[in-house]
């Protein structure tokens, strides 16, 4: 799948991508081994924590494979993930799960020492979701909620906490989040994206953009100069070949799309902006 596909997925964006993190607890273990995973988008800025542990351990996607094969048929797709566990910067273990839909299956974690699996199962919860999530990028940890409050922390590394307001969510909005390498440096940035206020027909997007020489994160801000149309990023494309990213919005009885492109400074600049009709 190419990545601006993969950008501009979130019409599709399933159940599941909302509702984490998850619980699962071991099946056949003389004691049972329960941990919460969280991820975002397609399974990246994932990370595990063990019941009873306040450490979390990071884990970088190795696979994700969506399984269409039965959509002909009527039958939902299948989503499954593959993550490496990495403690203390090597490689431990590997976990994998599936996901249809609304169901969460075939969880497990495999020992990299002995290869040893061991098979868990999803923890139902006994209270509804209160939207709060977390995510794992270049070891800074995001909280976030994705239907009730605008806030983000970022909490870094070394203890350094920073927080701000994130584009609200209308009434009965929700929140999705994806990580991509949005200005073409070869590192990973992160997204958070919100309906907008009118139809609901596009979504409104905050970016920060990961500096691997302060371990820091940024906003991306859009530049004071040009003609672009759009009041801000929205249904925000990346053209990973072209370096080019796009944002588009409605207006009227048509869209609009600015294109930008980042300059050696690493500054956002404006190229052009379109008015296409219904």
């Amino acid at each position: 799948m190419k990545l601006n596909l993969i950008i501009f997925s979130f019409f599709i964006v399933p159940f599941f991508a909302y509702a984490q993190p998850f619980t699962f607890r071991s099946e056949a273990t003389a004691k049972p081994i329960e941990f919460t995973m969280s991820w975002v988008g397609h399974g990246k800025a994932a990370f595990v924590r063990y019941k009873g542990k306040t450490a979390v351990i990071p884990l970088q996607l190795k696979s994700s494979v969506l399984d269409t094969t039965d959509r002909e048929s009527g039958q939902q797709d299948v989503h499954h993930f593959k993550w490496k566990e990495v403690y203390n910067g090597k490689v431990t273990g590997e976990y994998g799960l599936s996901i249809c839909y609304r169901a969460v299956e075939d969880i497990y974690y495999i020992r990299g020492s002995d290869h040893k699996k061991t098979e868990f199962k999803i923890v139902e919860e006994s209270v509804p979701f209160d939207g709060k999530n977390q995510a794992l990028l270049h070891q800074a940890m995001f909280s976030f909620n994705v239907v009730e409050d605008d806030l983000l922390s970022i909490r870094y590394g070394d203890g350094a906490i920073v927080k701000k307001e994130l584009t609200p969510l209308p009434d009965g909005g929700v929140r999705q989040t994806l990580v991509a390498d949005y200005n073409f440096d070869g590192f990973d940035d992160i997204s958070f994206s919100s309906p907008d206020f009118g139809q609901g027909v596009y979504r409104l997007f905050d970016i920060f953009l990961f500096d691997p020489f302060s371990k820091r994160f940024r906003p991306l801000s859009l530049p004071a100069n040009g003609k672009r149309l759009c009041d801000g990023l929205c249904n925000v494309e990346i053209d990973a070949k072209k370096k080019i990213l796009t944002s588009s919005c409605r207006g009227g009885a048509g869209w609009h799309k600015d294109y930008y492109q980042f300059d050696k400074s690493g500054k956002l600049v404006w190229l052009k902006s379109e008015r296409k009709s219904s």
